[in-house]
């Protein structure tokens, strides 16, 4: 399979466009698509799905897409060896982050990295723990501050983040020094993103409670001030909490409840992202021998617990 083709196939399937595909890789769409034409022919069945709205993978094509990305990987490696033989540093790292809490701290990682290898570009990127996961598993991207998951197989602990509730300023609860989680099956429950597996969910769940769901968001922030007009309780992890404002208290649960939050990166990524990690590993072996091994975690205010 040829790699160029692969790499359009990706292009279109994120793009969900043949148009927005080819304005991306510098070709025309009937470029794209006689290139699509023969990865088909090639291998014998349809690979996309062609609607007015746009393109998507057929089921063929998602069984072949771990080896179909996995060639576009080994192909990124072997450029970036021969260009390291060289005596060139070239490449790209993608990198995400579900905690905006963490940008300060890569910016100053990355600064120090481009000081070095300045032929290695960096891709930042957001999203859902959940979502960011899939994507290192997925070779979508390299490295990944998230919250933990079960499915991680590389890992690196940063911080334990508190989880707390949400509660309107003039709610019965609002006087409490700390929420009963019992109280999400009680109360009524602003749910935030549901679609996602978010650490709400995970830790509603490890508490045996079935919230009392009333009002889904897919934003938190909507969610935020839903728990201001007093529609509700929310729940969210401290980090993410602790710079909002308007009439919400924000106070720990009973028992207190944490998230771990650390990086996941993918063994198999390549080149460019092993360079960066080697790196990102000796800057936290630093801050922890600075710090008598405290951890690595954004300079935030005291928790109200």
């Amino acid at each position: 399979m040829d790699v160029e083709k692969a790499r359009a196939l990706i292009c279109a399937m994120e793009e969900k466009s043949i148009s927005a595909a080819a304005e991306k890789l510098g070709y025309t769409p009937s470029g794209i698509s006689r290139m699509m034409a023969a990865l088909e022919e090639e291998v014998g069945f349809h690979l996309l799905i062609r609607r007015k709205e746009g393109v998507s993978a057929t089921a063929e094509c998602r069984q072949m897409l771990p080896v179909i990305r996995e060639l576009i990987r080994c192909d990124d490696e072997c450029l970036q060896m021969a260009a390291r033989i060289r005596g060139m540093e070239v490449g790209t790292v993608t990198i995400g982050s579900a905690y905006s809490e963490y940008y300060r701290w890569l910016a100053a990682g990355i600064k120090k990295f481009h000081q070095l290898y300045p032929g290695i570009q960096i891709e930042l990127s957001s999203g859902y723990s959940s979502e960011l996961v899939e994507k290192v598993k997925n070779h979508k991207l390299d490295i990944a501050v998230v919250s933990h998951r079960d499915e991680i197989d590389e890992w690196i602990p940063l911080c334990q983040d508190p989880v707390v509730a949400w509660i309107p300023a003039d709610h019965p609860l609002a006087d409490e020094k700390g929420i009963p989680v019992e109280a999400f099956a009680k109360e009524s429950y602003i749910d935030s993103n549901p679609e996602y597996v978010t650490d709400n969910a995970l830790i509603l769940e490890k508490c045996g409670i079935t919230p009392n769901i009333q009002i889904q968001s897919k934003d938190s922030h909507a969610s935020w001030q839903m728990v201001e007009a007093g529609l509700g309780i929310g729940l969210n992890n401290y980090m993410n909490s602790k710079d909002r404002t308007g009439d919400v208290r924000i106070l720990p649960l009973i028992p207190e409840q944490t998230i771990e939050i650390g990086i996941t990166y993918n063994r198999e990524m390549t080149l460019a992202g092993r360079i960066f990690m080697e790196q990102l590993k000796k800057d936290m072996e630093a801050i922890c021998l600075s710090d008598s091994g405290a951890g690595i975690r954004p300079s935030v205010p005291a928790y109200p617990g």
